[in-house]
C-alpha cells in the first residue's frame, strides 16, 4: 500500500506486514548482553563484556580486542587508544591493541570515561572524578573540590578543556570543571519541580552552551543559568537514561519503557513493537554516529535506525457520533447539543492495525484558549460533559506507531445550547405565570382576610354573650354564698350554745356534781366542740376548693414525725371516750403533699375514735410495700 506495509491474503485471512523501525538483523551477535557504545570519528564500537566489536559503514562486524575479564562494563576509544572499565574499579589503556598501562581506582563499578586526544582521560568511579596521565600512567583524584562528597556521576566535555560533570541529587546535579584554574565549579540550580521527588542523574549531553540531563524525574534543560523541566508530553516526568542528538538537531532519550524522539514539540515514542530488542537500554548506552545511524545497546543485543530516513504524515482521523440517533461519520457538520448533555464520539483511522494508532483530543471554545491534547481510552471514544453554553471546535489527530508525525486535525462544531427551560422565552413565561402567580395570591389573600374579619367579629359577639352569662352566674353565685353564711351562721349557733350551756354549769354547779354527773358534762362539750371543728374544716376546705388553692406540693420529709405528732394529739382526745391509741414507728422517708397528708391521717384517726367503744384498742401502723408506704 501507499504506506510501505504489505497484505497477503492466505487460506486463514489476511496478513499485514508491516517493517519495523528499529534493525537488529545485521548481526550474529545480537543476542548478548551490550555493556556500552562508543565512536571514535567515523568508527563505532560496542562492549559485550569479554569483547570489543567495530562495526563497519556496511554493518558487518570485526572483533577489534578480547579483553581477559567478563565484568568489562565501560568503554572508550579515540582513534588506537582504548580504554576500558570493570565492575571491580580496574581500568585497562590499550593502544594499538596493547595494554599500556592498568590502573586500580576503587573497587565498584566504573561509571564513565571520557578521553581528551592521547594524553588524558577522566573516569568516575564509586562517585569520584579522578584525572588520568596516559602518557605517566598517573591519576589525580578531584573529590576534595567536591568537598570530600562522592556525588559525581558522569562526564562530557564541554569545549576542548572544560568538563560538564553530573552529580547526585537536587544540590549537586550539574558541576563545571575549568581547565584554566584546575577548580570545579557547582552550577546547580534547584527548580519547585524537584521538591518532595527521588532524585538522581542518569546520562548528559552538551549542545552548544546548552545542557541536556538525563534524571529519575525527566529531561532537564540547564541555559543561561536557568534549569527548566522539557515537555515531553505524557512522558515528562519518567525516568531518562541516555540522551544523544542526530545531525538534524532531534533529540533522543531513552528511559524503562522505550525510546523517545523529540522534533520541536513532536514527541515520538518506539516500543518493542518497532523493533527493540529491549524496552529498558543500558544508562548512556545510546549514540548517534557520523552517518546519522542511531546505535542503541540493550540487554538483548544491538539494534540500529538511520535517523536521517523521512518521517511519514499519519493518515487524518475519523470521528463518528450519534446525530438524529444513527451513529454515523461526522464530517462537516455542526454537532447541536443541549447544555448538560454527557457527548460520546468514537475516533478510527484508516491506517491498520488500529491498535498501533494513538489518538488526541482538543477543544476550543469560541471565545477562550484551547485545551490541552488529551489521550483517548483504549476504546478509542472521546466522553465530554458539563459543556457551558456557547460554540466549541473540537480538534481530533492521531500518530501511527513507528516513523510517523501527528496527522493533520480532523475539526468538528459543535453548538452546546441551553435547556428549554433556561431559554429565553421560557424565561419570559416563568415571568408572566410568576405575576399571574402573585395577582391571584393577593386576591385570594385578601378575600381571607375579609372571611376573617367576619368571623373575628362573630368570634367576639359570642365572647361578649359569654361575658353576659357568666356575670349572671357570678351573680348567682354570690346569692348562693350569701344564703350559705347565713345557713352557716346558723348551724354554728347550735353547737356552741350547747358547750356554752354545758360550761356555765360545770362553773356554777361544780361543787354539787358529783364525779359521773361532771364526766358527762364533758364528754357532751366535747361532742359539741368536736362536731363545731369538723365543721369548719369542711368549710375551709369548701372554701379553698371555690378560691382554686387545693393544689399539692410534694416534698420530702420524715413520715415517723407526722405519725408521731398525730398519736400524741389525738391519745388526750381518745381518753375522754376511754380508748387507748397505740403506735410505733420507724424512720420512713417520703414524698407528698405533707399538710394534705396530716389531713388524711387526722381524719383517719378521729374516724377511729368517734366509731370505737370505750376500753377498746386503737393501733396505728406503717408498712412499706415496694416504693410506696
Amino acid at each position: 500500500d501507499s504506506f510501505g506495509c504489505v497484505w497477503a491474503a492466505t487460506n486463514t485471512g489476511i496478513v499485514h506486514l508491516e517493517k519495523e523501525y528499529f534493525s537488529t538483523q545485521f548481526l550474529n551477535f545480537n543476542s548478548s548482553f551490550v555493556k556500552d557504545i562508543a565512536k571514535s570519528d567515523d568508527k563505532t564500537f560496542f562492549l559485550n563484556g569479554k569483547h570489543i566489536y567495530k562495526i563497519n559503514p556496511d554493518y558487518s562486524i570485526d572483533t577489534c580486542l578480547e579483553l581477559k575479564f567478563t565484568n568489562s562494563t565501560k568503554l572508550a576509544v579515540w582513534n588506537n587508544i582504548i580504554l576500558v572499565g570493570n565492575s571491580n574499579g580496574e581500568l585497562d589503556y590499550y593502544k594499538n591493541k596493547k595494554l599500556i598501562f592498568k590502573f586500580k581506582l576503587s573497587d565498584v563499578d566504573i561509571s564513565d570515561i571520557v578521553i581528551h586526544a592521547k594524553h588524558e582521560a577522566w573516569v568516575i568511579t564509586n562517585g569520584e572524578l579522578i584525572r588520568l596521565d596516559l602518557v605517566l600512567g598517573k591519576k589525580k583524584s578531584y573529590l576534595q573540590q567536591f568537598g570530600n562528597e562522592r556525588v559525581a556521576r558522569h562526564v562530557k566535555y564541554m569545549n576542548q578543556t572544560d568538563l560538564a560533570i553530573s552529580g547526585f541529587n537536587q544540590s549537586s546535579y550539574l558541576y563545571q570543571y575549568s581547565f584554566t584554574d584546575d577548580s570545579i565549579k557547582n552550577l546547580s540550580i534547584e527548580g519547585d519541580f524537584m521538591q518532595g521527588k527521588d532524585f538522581w542523574t542518569k546520562d548528559i549531553k552538551i549542545d552548544g552552551d546548552t545542557i541536556f540531563i538525563g534524571t529519575s524525574i525527566g529531561l532537564l534543560k540547564y541555559h543561561n543559568d536557568k534549569i527548566k523541566l522539557v515537555n515531553l508530553g505524557l512522558h515528562t516526568n519518567e525516568e531518562v537514561t541516555s540522551v544523544c542528538k542526530d545531525k538534524s538537531g532531534n533529540l533522543w532519550l531513552s528511559g524503562n519503557k522505550g525510546i523517545l524522539r523529540k522534533i520541536d514539540e513532536d514527541v515520538t515514542f518506539f516500543k518493542e513493537d518497532d523493533g527493540l530488542p529491549s524496552k529498558s537500554p543500558n544508562t548512556g548506552n545510546m549514540l548517534v554516529d557520523s552517518n546519522g545511524i542511531l546505535w542503541l545497546g540493550t540487554s538483548n543485543g544491538l539494534c540500529y535506525v538511520n535517523t536521517e530516513q523521512k518521517i511519514r504524515r499519519s493518515t487524518k482521523p475519523l470521528l463518528y457520533g450519534a446525530l438524529n440517533n444513527e451513529h454515523v461519520l461526522l464530517l462537516e457538520k455542526t454537532f447541536v447539543v443541549n447544555k448538560n448533555t454527557t457527548i460520546l464520539f468514537n475516533a478510527s483511522s484508516l491506517f491498520y492495525p488500529q491498535s498501533k494508532n494513538k489518538f488526541e483530543y482538543a477543544i476550543k471554545p469560541d471565545s477562550g484558549e484551547p485545551s490541552e491534547w488529551l489521550p483517548l481510552t483504549t476504546k478509542n471514544q472521546i466522553l465530554i460533559s458539563d459543556m457551558s453554553v456557547g460554540n466549541y471546535q473540537l480538534s481530533l489527530r492521531t500518530k501511527h506507531s513507528g516513523n510517523y508525525y501527528w496527522s493533520e486535525n480532523t475539526e468538528l462544531s459543535i453548538r452546546v445550547n441551553e435547556v428549554w427551560y433556561l431559554r429565553w422565552y421560557s424565561i419570559l413565561l416563568f415571568l408572566l405565570f410568576f405575576i399571574v402567580l402573585i395577582y391571584v395570591t393577593f386576591i385570594t389573600s385578601k378575600n381571607r382576610s375579609r372571611l376573617r374579619m367576619l368571623n373575628l367579629r362573630r368570634l367576639i359577639n359570642d365572647k361578649t354573650k359569654d361575658l353576659k352569662e357568666l356575670n349572671a352566674e357570678l351573680e348567682a353565685a354570690n346569692i348562693a354564698k350569701d344564703k350559705f353564711i347565713s345557713i352557716l351562721a346558723h348551724d354554728l349557733r347550735n353547737p356552741f350554745n350547747a358547750i356554752r350551756g354545758f360550761s356555765q354549769m360545770l362553773v356554777d354547779h361544780s361543787e354539787i356534781l358529783d364525779k359521773k354527773e361532771k364526766d358527762e358534762l364533758i364528754s357532751m362539750i366535747y361532742k359539741s366542740s368536736d362536731d363545731t371543728f369538723i365543721l369548719l374544716e369542711n368549710l375551709l376546705e369548701w372554701a379553698n376548693v371555690q378560691k382554686g388553692n387545693m393544689l399539692a406540693n410534694p416534698e420530702s420529709f420524715n413520715l415517723r414525725i407526722l405519725m408521731q405528732n398525730n398519736l400524741e394529739v389525738h391519745q388526750k382526745l381518745a381518753a375522754v371516750k376511754r380508748i387507748k391509741i397505740e403506735g410505733e414507728f420507724h424512720d420512713i422517708f417520703v414524698k407528698a403533699d405533707k399538710y394534705m397528708l396530716d389531713t388524711v391521717v387526722r381524719n383517719i384517726i378521729s374516724n377511729a375514735i368517734k366509731y370505737s367503744y370505750p376500753d377498746d384498742i386503737i393501733k396505728i401502723e406503717v408498712d412499706e410495700a415496694d416504693s410506696m408506704a
